[in-house]
């Protein structure tokens, strides 16, 4: 099995995401907005590789139905496998993903981390830390990020 350990903010939302602009000209902050376009980058990417996603957000804690309800709205083809763990260090995503791994039952062929914040991986080893790729929260998911990602070393 493959995996995508997905985090959702500054991965399927960008700056366009969060901004919106008033008839005046100001701008305003939209919340809990996720862009369509990224969303259509991971759909790809997961029917390319056959790859389950699992969520690391903070979102997270309201579940895989809440999280298929809400990114299926946003046209997600596909539905979210699990959730990572949730731990008392907030700061420490990676020791969140090391955690699921070790207690998966099924067999991981190949995985891959798309997160937009480096310092939750501050702690993480070596084996976490290579198969990240960092998003840049300014754009989101691109083209590159998933094609990394298909190079063989993190989704087979």
């Amino acid at each position: 099995m493959n995996v995508i350990f997905l985090d959702i903010d500054g991965v399927l939302n960008n700056e366009k995401s969060f901004l919106r602009m008033r008839d005046d000209g100001t701008y305003y902050l939209v919340r809990d907005y996720i862009n369509k376009d990224l969303v259509e980058l991971l759909n790809k990417l997961v029917e390319d590789t056959g790859a389950k996603i699992v969520v690391t957000s903070p979102i997270k804690h309201k579940g895989t139905n809440f999280l298929n309800r809400m990114l299926t709205n946003y046209g997600l083809t596909t539905h979210i496998y699990d959730v990572t763990p949730i731990s008392d260090d907030k700061y420490n995503r990676g020791g969140e993903i090391k955690r699921w791994l070790s207690e998966c039952k099924e067999s991981i062929e190949g995985y891959v981390i798309f997160d937009d914040s480096p310092y939750l991986f501050e702690n993480s080893d070596e084996v976490i830390l290579n198969h990240i790729i960092f998003v840049d929260a300014s754009t989101g998911l691109s083209e590159a990020n998933v094609k990394q990602s298909k190079n063989g070393f993190y989704l087979k």
